[in-house]
């Protein structure tokens, strides 16, 4: 198997990042360690951006189909999460490839997001809150209050204000990372309690931290505030020193992608140690997925996916956390980097073979593909949610983003 990188442009750590900032928060062929053409890159971004622009429904929200998730009771919730996800997505897709119908959908969205799920916090009311999840049948939405959501939420609509201005006011951006703030203790860790796997594809067990910081960083890049500053690299230290012992965070790549922005944003600001803390982050997040991803079965390791199982959306998301923490990394650790590429690689080309070409569903991702050995315990799962598309839209956007346009 030939396991050389194709040519592209140097991987340089400023360009890199410059590359996420300029994007809001940071942008199976033959052998699964090849580069995908980028023509064929672009056409599974445009097309999985498609398929969520059709999956909106005129009254702002997502379709239920594929967007909904099982609560406690059993009844159908709509989630925020991926609502909120999606929104994040399109609007980032909508700065680098502007189309009316795309903004449309993004206006629609950010317009239901604010009006069904936001809500003042009870005796604090200049801090507000996003619900987790609205029922599909267009009743009253829970307000149960969860960082998560809010994190992804304010992310989201900040997002929004690069395609949008002016569509979300500075009071309730504000409002949303005040409530952040609250819920974070004075040593970076968080109050709030964590969501269960409910309301995603990927296996999320807990709250992700780096999810708010990477909310504050963002408010901070449209509010500038020492206070959305300091939390999130508070949040971000706190993380970093549980080092291996909650291997867990390691599956979700929010972290890394505020690391790196807090890094190029802020690193003259930050103390020298810390800096090495951050670094430290980043190698172990890669060493543990790269090690992880050569334990995998033959049939998932051949075919490029990241995870045992095949999923799509686990893979998309390692993609990201894998590509922010090479930014992170310096250019004298050129092995780890080179793995880092080819991982990559190969979950890019995971997704883009494992894409729906035609139908209704064209341009979304199945939850876990056929694969293409007989001899596997794999369990495909063909279902099709918006969970999917939001996260490989993001990975093909950042892959593209920031491999360069130096393509064989």
């Amino acid at each position: 198997m030939n396991t050389s990188l194709p040519h592209r442009r140097e991987w340089s750590t400023s360009r890199f990042i410059s590359a996420i900032v300029s994007i809001f928060i940071l942008g199976q062929a033959a052998n699964a360690d090849e580069a995908a053409s980028r023509d064929t890159l672009l056409k599974a971004t445009h097309d999985c951006a498609a398929f969520l622009v059709r999956m909106s429904g005129t009254n702002g929200q997502f379709s239920p189909r594929v967007n909904s998730v099982p609560g406690p009771d059993g009844n159908l919730l709509y989630s925020v999460m991926g609502h909120a996800e999606a929104l994040l997505s399109l609007a980032t897709y909508q700065k680098l490839y502007p189309k009316p119908g795309t903004l449309r959908v993004v206006q629609q969205a950010a317009d239901t997001l604010r009006r069904e799920s936001l809500s003042p916090l009870s005796g604090i009311p200049d801090a507000l809150t996003l619900a987790p999840y609205v029922r599909s049948a267009n009743t009253a939405s829970s307000q149960t209050e969860r960082l998560d959501a809010t994190a992804i939420g304010l992310t989201a609509l900040l997002a929004v204000e690069q395609v949008l201005p002016g569509s979300t006011s500075t009071n309730t951006l504000r409002g949303l990372g005040h409530f952040i703030r609250l819920q974070e203790r004075e040593d970076g860790s968080f109050q709030s309690p964590s969501v269960a796997n409910l309301y995603r594809a990927a296996p999320l067990a807990q709250f992700s931290p780096g999810e708010a910081a990477r909310a504050l960083l963002c408010l901070n890049d449209f509010n500038p505030n020492p206070e959305w500053w300091i939390g999130a690299r508070a949040a971000l230290v706190h993380e970093a020193k549980q080092g291996t012992e909650t291997p867990a965070r390691y599956t979700v790549p929010w972290s890394l992608i505020a690391i790196a922005k807090l890094l190029k944003r802020q690193e003259t600001m930050l103390d020298p140690s810390v800096q090495k803390l951050l670094q430290e982050e980043a190698r172990h997040f890669a060493r543990l997925n790269l090690q992880q991803r050569d334990q995998l079965p033959p049939t998932a390791r051949q075919a490029g996916a990241l995870s045992a199982n095949m999923s799509t959306a686990h893979t998309a998301l390692l993609v990201q956390g894998l590509l922010a923490a090479l930014s992170i990394l310096p250019g004298g650790e050129q092995p780890l980097r080179e793995n880092i590429l080819r991982a990559c690689d190969g979950g890019v080309q995971f997704l883009i073979h494992n894409q729906v070409k035609k139908g209704s569903d064209s341009g979304a991702f199945p939850r876990i593909p056929e694969p293409a050995s007989s001899r596997h315990d794999i369990i495909p799962d063909f279902s099709i949610h918006i969970f999917e598309a939001q996260h490989a839209l993001m990975a093909l956007i950042m892959y593209d983003q920031l491999t360069g346009a130096n393509w064989l």
